[in-house]
C-alpha cells in the first residue's frame, strides 16, 4: 500500500535549487506539541539542498534575499528551545553544510550521515536514543534518591515498575527501485 501511495506522488514547482526549509519547519513547529507534553521531542529534518537566501551558499535561488514568508532563524530556534525540541540533520550531500553552520548559531544541531539510503533507520534511531539518554540522564540526576546501579548483580529489578509500551519498527528501502 505503502510503495502505491508513493508511486503516484508526482513533483512539480520551484525551478531553483533551494527548498522552503524555513518555512517546513515553521510548520512542524506548529503541530500539535502539547500531547507530547512530558515526553522527549525530536524534529529530524533530512536535506539535499538549502533554503532560499543567499548566505546558505547557492546560486540558484529564486528568494536570494530568503522567502518573504519564512520567519527569521532567531525566531525558529528561539521557539523550537522554548518547546525543548532536540534537532538532529541527516546529512544527504554538502550542499547544505553553510545552513547547518548558520542554523548554530542559533541551536545546537546534531548532523547525522544519511547519503546511504541504509542508513536513514540508523539516523533515526540514533537520533531518538540520544535524545531519550539526555533527558532520562537530566531527569534521573535532578531526582532524589538512589541512583540504580549499572552492574545487574547488585540491582534488585524485581521491585522496579512495569510500564506499558509500544514498539514500532519501520523498514526502509534499499534504494528508490525498491519504492517503485
Amino acid at each position: 500500500q505503502f510503495r502505491l501511495f508513493v508511486s503516484r506522488i508526482k513533483s512539480g514547482g520551484g525551478g531553483d535549487f533551494a527548498e522552503d526549509v524555513l518555512g517546513g519547519i515553521n510548520q512542524v513547529l506548529e503541530l500539535d506539541w502539547d500531547s507530547v507534553r512530558d515526553t522527549t521531542r525530536v524534529m529530524i529534518h533530512f536535506g539535499d539542498a538549502p533554503p532560499h537566501g543567499r548566505i546558505y551558499g547557492h546560486r540558484l535561488d529564486d528568494y536570494p534575499g530568503g522567502h518573504p514568508l519564512d520567519p527569521s532563524l532567531s525566531e525558529l530556534f528561539c521557539l523550537m528551545k522554548q518547546m525543548n525540541i532536540d534537532m538532529y540533520f541527516g546529512r544527504i550531500n554538502g550542499e547544505c553544510d553553510k545552513m547547518v553552520t548558520e542554523f548554530e548559531k542559533h541551536h545546537p544541531i546534531q548532523v547525522m550521515n544519511a547519503e546511504d539510503p541504509k542508513d536513514i533507520s540508523k539516523v533515526v534511531r540514533d537520533s531518538v536514543t540520544k535524545s531519550v539518554s539526555v533527558a532520562t540522564a537530566s531527569v534521573t540526576s535532578s531526582r532524589a534518591g538512589p541512583r540504580l546501579p549499572l552492574d545487574k548483580s547488585l540491582r534488585n529489578d524485581d521491585k522496579l515498575p512495569i510500564l506499558d509500551c509500544t514498539v514500532k519498527t519501520l523498514e526502509y528501502p534499499d534504494s528508490i527501485d525498491d519504492i517503485r
